[in-house]
């Protein structure tokens, strides 16, 4: 869903490496190594950012954070594996996260992600699409924005199948039908099934495994 606002369901993996990011040119600052996982981005001897190193890789972006001149956390960019900028996360003064921006390929803003105070806890209160068809919406929930991106009002391309919420919590018991708890793959394989549940359900989950039948909803012809 996320790849298909940002449209980046056909982009091709690019190394990035944090010596030859063209948003940091070298002759004004200076990288600093400290180890195989993080460097620190300096100019004129003030330390400006954190770049740490995509785990499993050697010298790959994986994120950048940003500090001021006091020390606070101001912004944090995020690389996708496949080598680009995929989103930005902004804090808030005590440091917790204010907002996810999530990007297009040209750098531009396409979905924000918004955490207020909810009862004593920084939570997610509010999701906007920006200038999608030439509109902006919102969502007070993850759901009700996935409800939207599975809604025919706007696609009109081929059908998927979905499964309702009541079909993934059927599909969490037959997990803990065929794979026990004291079994050491229980959780991730409960995880995955629901997730296949809450996004695009293989139809062999359907067929072969005995799983409650799925609804068919409309949209795009993209990956989530």
């Amino acid at each position: 869903m996320y790849d298909y606002f940002q449209g980046t369901t056909k982009t091709p993996r690019r190394e990035q490496k944090l010596r030859a990011l063209s948003q940091i040119p070298l002759a004004a600052y200076k990288i600093d190594g400290h180890g195989p996982n993080y460097s620190t981005l300096a100019e004129n001897g003030r330390v400006l950012a954190r770049i740490d190193v995509m785990p499993g890789t050697v010298g790959l972006v994986g994120t950048i954070t940003y500090r001021d001149r006091f020390g606070n956390l101001t912004a944090r960019e995020n690389y996708d594996w496949r080598g680009f900028k995929s989103s930005v996360d902004y804090f808030h003064p005590d440091g917790q996260l204010a907002r996810t921006t999530y990007l297009d390929q040209a750098g531009l803003p396409v979905l924000e992600e918004v955490f207020m105070n909810r009862n004593g806890q920084v939570a997610p209160t509010m999701w906007k699409l920006l200038a999608f068809h030439g509109h902006n919406y919102r969502f007070t929930t993850e759901d009700e924005l996935f409800t939207f991106f599975s809604s025919p009002s706007w696609s009109k391309a081929t059908p998927t199948r979905v499964c309702s919420a009541s079909a993934a919590a059927l599909m969490g018991q037959w997990a803990r039908s065929k794979h026990p708890k004291n079994g050491p793959s229980f959780t991730m394989r409960t995880r995955w099934l629901v997730g296949c549940c809450r996004r695009i359900a293989p139809s062999w989950l359907n067929t072969q495994h005995n799983l409650p039948a799925c609804w068919s909803a409309p949209r795009p012809n993209s990956q989530p």
